[in-house]
């Protein structure tokens, strides 16, 4: 019993987690997990002082920082509340309560996960940010890999106390609370697993009309920095009448004795008053006098005072928005006391008047006709959303119908765990099932489902949630969102409330004020669901008219215009064809360029300017190159390595012997063999098993200086393909040699030549190819200052499988820990799949077998090898290509020497990396969306850790296949993305300095930016654009390599934000290279978040069932959500390519886009000679 004690004891003691934020440690709650992902819980955090004494009635202000560990494993009390509206009143409440929860996980915590902050309802008036299920939150949110947060905000008088002085006490206290708990969303989320450039803020009720008026608002966030998504449920968007405020303001003054006529002595006296006085009295308006503390006001920090909601909705900053109401709302809600009109949700000049109108003329007339809380909802509900549609938001928006019966609150029971019902029917399970997947999907990737249809304005289309297995009722869309009662409101009661107005004008005094009765004038209207109504006498209260000058809201982002640099500004200008000095210019160019044509003519002829001959001297002879005009240097085909013939054919390569006379560099030597079927192009270039050459490209500043900038590159071609001799020459000496940079490009065996491995280093070590690369290095740092490059200067590029070995060379500790070799890295679009030692193993001995070296017979290995020597090198890759045409590929090296260990893990390997300096980055597209042999389940190969590789590779197709068509990147690309990502953040982790860019110009494609850095694959037609482009790609490789800075403009990674710099020119768009953020969060979140989870999964039931045959293993377990493409949430999902209209579809697409193509051509192009400053050096 002694020993079970001490161990609960011990589990309590490591329950607790802790981190460190700006004000000080906190200490949460753990809540562990068999799978790892452990779930953390932080209470009561504070994130502004408590609003005590002075504070009371005050601006929030910043929390004081604490020495120590701050104890927030218990929730903090609730804000006070007493209302008479509460069912269930809060156990422990106090005015210290400005607290935030964070719910987290381990995964977060490492990864930085999107963000929801959630906003309790309670009218303003009840309920708390403590009332909420943990495991609830944690199972259906913080698993599903976000931060879930909830903050807490004054109620009641508390957070709505206000006499109509703007200078005295705020209007909307609670407001500036909640944007206040954003700010340090915004400042401290980070250091609890948050992404504070990803937050999404959620509300219900009174919450969702919070939720809604800071997501519409021009004034709180207008430029999208303290949240970009929002979703709003049920929002109750009735703003009090300012009188109303004012009034019930000073009558709970008058309760506790605090009334004055001096503003300044009823504060004072309200901040004396005990608190649980001012709830009493607030409790005794309510019983007494039905006047509550539950509504906003149209004033700061939302909007100006007395602002128009029509004007508000004219400037919605364009978000994403998710928004849901329920078939009833309100609807069985009586109204206490009788009806009493206290606030508007339109603009109506007459809005008690006008609302108890309807109130007594049309209210439950029919079934379409609510009472005026729940048309507010629906009405409001249908013009938010049209406005953000309008200013260019995206809206999805859905009513929940689900029986027995769906109400204001009903839904809460399976977003937020509360309000369940005591019997829960299957069908009632199943919509639990999705529901908050939706608002997940929604937060992590901008969309609830991929079959849920945004929302048009003209259609008003919307997601009807309901199911009913019996019936075959599931979710659907349908149109036309309470159109009658939206209609009705917007026309009808619009139109009464100008007939009100009217008639004041008529027999009102000059005040506005009217004098007796009005009779508003008989409406005819056009819904045949509502009959007629009844022409009643409306008796008009007097009302009360204040006029106010609005502030500047405090903490309000305001947006300053400034020119930005790096684009063009564009005047307003006469067209330059029109302008005489324009065909002054031309003749002037026509002069120059003949002058320039005959000087060349001239300098041809001349014997001094042909090609001389340039002797240098090295370790191991001397080397006659090409030079040209004396300024830049060749050396070519200078062998850094023996011949790998004969005996050394898979063998390590060792340094070459010394040479005796003069050796002619002036040409290239043949390529390393290679024959794979990937080549686009037959490779007509000559191959020779002796290849192992690196060429130089130099100038005579270099040559004679000796401390030049050396830019090393090793070509791609999935260590498959490709050459060391396939370059441009002149585009090398143009782009690097004449800004001062020596250029150096290897070659190394590729394919079986490079690869071969069974699996004993004593028979064939690995990595052959990947080896030579680093010898290659060796040789170069040894022998570069002969060529006036500068050996403590060395610098890696990599494009693909270049990219890849210059990627994992700058990291490693084997190659270089001192970084005596190595001083900058430039990493472009590497594919960092790893061959699987099983598989290469295998397919191996399957092409010794095939070549006649290895059958059932063989003595050993050393006699298998002997056999594979002898064979002629042409016939070796005649048979690798056939082994292709069977899907058995060599192209992917191993996770091992002499970069890393092998057996070494790849998350270790980037953990203890070398920190250095890098330019890191990808296409937009690489390989686009469709795998390039969908036979081969094992193409990816293994870029992460996998338990097992194969059953991951499986579930990837299954899912990359099942999708709509462009919907999902293939697995390269997905590779690429993911190592991209992590490689950067990696560096970074280390203390290294991380350059992170994309290239978008289209068209864009794994190879399409090498006719910008090094001139191959060039575009048959290049556009202006393209041509932009191409002045100043290569020039960001040089001014890195030589600065360790690609542009001023361009900003470090911050693996928070994820920055990177979006390279894209179309100036007919106005579009630029810009940094934006956010590298293809949503591939890395899927990978590491639910093909983790997956590879896990299969883990267990292998342990659980002894199963080690991957192929036996099911394909199709767990619920896996894609990015974009979150099947979970749509129970609702069809396949469209069984229907007839899917294939015209594509048909008549396909015709537009001919024919808009053809247009295109015809149309005359048009290019401005305004000159871009890209701001590069």
């Amino acid at each position: 019993m002694r020993l079970l004690l001490l161990l609960i004891l011990f589990q309590e003691s490591i329950g607790l987690k802790t981190v460190t934020t700006s004000y000080g440690k906190v200490r949460g709650i753990t809540d562990y997990s068999i799978l790892g992902n452990d779930k953390f819980i932080f209470k009561g955090v504070p994130f502004v002082k408590p609003p005590l004494g002075d504070l009371r009635f005050s601006m929030p202000q910043k929390p004081d920082k604490w020495e120590g560990v701050l104890d927030a494993s218990t929730y903090k009390a609730a804000c006070p509340s007493n209302s008479s509206l509460s069912e269930h009143a809060q156990n422990f409440i106090s005015e210290d309560c400005l607290y935030i929860n964070i719910f987290t996980s381990q995964y977060c915590l490492k990864n930085k996960c999107p963000v929801i902050v959630y906003y309790h309802g309670g009218s303003y008036n009840l309920d708390s940010a403590t009332m909420f299920p943990d495991k609830f939150i944690l199972e259906r949110y913080v698993d599903k890999g976000t931060v879930f947060v909830i903050p807490a905000y004054r109620l009641g008088v508390l957070g709505q106390f206000w006499l109509g002085d703007k200078e005295l006490v705020p209007a909307n206290l609670l407001v500036y609370d909640a944007i206040e708990a954003l700010y340090y969303v915004q400042d401290e989320i980070s250091n609890f697993g948050g992404n504070p450039n990803d937050v999404t803020i959620m509300g219900h009720s009174s919450g969702g009309q919070l939720v809604n008026a800071l997501g519409v608002s021009s004034y709180v966030d207008p430029e999208q920095e303290l949240f970009q998504k929002f979703i709003v449920l049920s929002s109750y968007e009735i703003f009090e009448l300012e009188h109303f405020k004012i009034n019930n303001s000073l009558n709970v003054a008058k309760r506790v004795n605090c009334f004055s006529k001096n503003h300044q002595e009823i504060l004072k006296c309200m901040r004396n008053t005990d608190v649980m006085q001012i709830l009493q009295a607030q409790r005794t308006m309510e019983d007494e006098d039905t006047a509550f503390f539950k509504s906003l006001i149209q004033a700061p920090p939302l909007m100006d005072y007395g602002e128009k909601l029509a004007e508000i909705k004219k400037r919605v900053p364009p978000r994403k928005l998710l928004c849901g109401v329920t078939e009833h709302e309100f609807e069985k809600y009586p109204y206490r006391e009788g009806f009493r009109v206290e606030g508007v949700f339109l603009d109506f000049e007459n809005p008690v008047e006008t609302v108890t109108y309807y109130h007594d003329n049309f209210f439950n007339k029919t079934r379409n006709m609510f009472n005026t809380d729940s048309s507010a909802v629906f009405v409001s509900t249908a013009t938010y959303t049209e406005a953000i549609v309008n200013a260019g938001g995206e809206v999805y928006l859905f009513e929940t119908r689900q029986k027995p019966y769906s109400m204001h609150v009903s839904d809460m029971q399976y977003f937020i765990g509360i309000h369940r019902e005591l019997h829960h029917t299957s069908d009632m399970d199943i919509l639990d099932s999705f529901y908050s997947q939706m608002l997940v999907n929604f937060t992590k990737f901008g969309e609830p489902s991929p079959y849920w249809n945004k929302l048009d304005a003209k259609e008003m289309n919307f997601l009807a949630l309901e199911i009913d297995t019996e019936k075959g009722i599931g979710p659907k869309m349908e149109n036309g969102f309470h159109k009658e009662l939206v209609d009705f409101w917007l026309v009808d009661m619009m139109e009464l409330d100008k007939n009100i107005t009217e008639q004041k004008q008529t027999k009102g005094s000059a005040n506005g004020e009217a004098n007796g009765e009005v009779n508003p004038t008989p409406m005819q209207i056009n819904l045949t669901t509502l009959g007629s109504p009844n022409s009643t006498e409306v008796i008009l209260e007097s009302t009360i008219f204040i006029t106010y000058v609005s502030p500047i809201p405090p903490r309000q982002t305001t947006y300053d215009p400034k020119i930005d640099e790096d684009q063009p500004v564009e005047g307003e200008s006469a067209p330059i064809y029109n302008q005489w000095w324009f065909y002054v210019i031309i003749i002037l160019i026509v002069i120059i360029a003949a002058v320039l044509i005959l000087l060349a003519l001239n300098k041809n002829n001349d014997p001094e300017s042909l090609p001389l001959q340039k002797i240098i001297s090295t370790s191991y002879g001397r080397l006659e190159g090409k030079t040209i005009n004396g300024k830049q240097y060749m050396f070519k085909n200078v062998p850094y390595a023996k011949p790998p013939t004969g005996n050394l054919r898979f063998s390590l390569a060792e340094f070459t012997d010394p040479w005796q006379n003069v050796r002619n560099a002036r040409e290239y030597s043949p390529a390393c063999m290679s024959n794979a079927s990937v080549e686009t192009k037959t490779n007509h270039l000559p191959m020779s098993e002796d290849c192992l050459y690196i060429n130089f490209f130099t100038s005579e500043k270099c040559l004679v200086s000796k401390i030049c900038t050396t830019l090393l590159y090793y070509h791609g071609g999935g260590i498959n393909s490709g050459s060391a001799i396939q370059f441009n020459d002149t585009f090398i000496l143009e782009r690097y040699v004449q800004n001062d940079i020596v250029f150096v490009i290897p070659a190394y065996r590729m394919g079986i030549f490079g690869l071969l491995y069974f699996g004993d280093d004593n028979v064939v070590p690995h990595n052959l190819g990947i080896r030579d690369c680093k010898l290659a290095l060796d040789f170069i740092h040894q022998e570069i200052s002969n060529f006036g490059g500068n050996p403590n200067d060395i610098n890696l590029l990599g494009h693909s499988a270049g990219g890849h070995i210059s990627m994992v060379f700058g990291f490693s500790r084997l190659i270089d820990p001192a970084r005596r070799l190595i001083k900058r890295i430039t990493v472009i679009s590497p594919p960092p799949t790893y061959d699987m030692p099983e598989l290469l193993i295998k397919n191996c001995y399957d092409f010794a077998r095939r070549v006649g070296c290895y059958t059932p017979n063989t003595a050993s290995d050393q006699e298998m090898i002997k056999c594979l020597r002898a064979k002629d090198a042409r016939e070796l890759i005649l048979v690798q290509r056939e082994m292709e045409a069977d899907l058995l590929y060599m192209w992917n090296f191993l996770p091992g020497e002499p970069f890393m260990k092998l057996g070494q893990s790849i998350a270790d390997f980037k953990e203890n990396s070398v920190p250095r300096e890098m330019i890191i980055g990808s296409t937009i597209n690489e390989n686009g969306f469709d795998r390039r042999i969908k036979e081969n389940p094992s193409i990816a190969g293994n870029f992460m850790d996998w338990e097992n590789p194969y059953e991951v590779a499986h579930r990837f197709n299954f899912i990359h296949d099942s999708a709509p068509a462009g919907t999902i990147h293939e697995s390269f690309t997905q590779g690429i993305f993911v190592s991209v990502a992590t490689y950067a953040t990696a560096q970074i982790n280390v203390g290294g300095r991380v350059f992170l860019f994309q290239s978008n110009q289209q068209p864009s494609s794994h190879v399409s930016d090498m006719q910008y850095f090094v001139g191959t694959h060039r575009e048959d037609y290049h556009t202006p654009d393209m041509d932009i482009m191409d002045t100043f790609y290569s020039k960001m490789i040089v001014n890195f390599t030589k600065h360790g800075e690609p542009s001023p403009v361009w900003e470090p990674l911050d693996p928070k934000r994820m920055n990177y710099y979006a390279l894209e020119v179309n100036t007919k768009e106005g579009i630029y290279p810009k940094m934006e953020e956010g590298f293809h969060e949503a591939d890395v979140n899927f990978w590491f978040i639910n093909m983790t989870a997956f590879d896990r999964e299969v883990t267990r039931r292998k342990k659980l069932f002894n199963d080690s045959i991957w192929p036996r293993y099911p394909m199709h377990p767990g619920p896996v959500i894609f990015p974009h493409q979150p099947t979970e949430a749509s129970p609702f999902y069809y396949d469209v390519s069984s229907k007839w209209w899917f294939y015209v579809l594509i048909v008549v697409v396909a015709m537009i886009l001919f024919y808009i193509i053809y247009l295109l051509k015809r149309r005359f192009l048009k290019r401005s000679l305004s000159e871009t400053s890209l701001l590069l050096k």
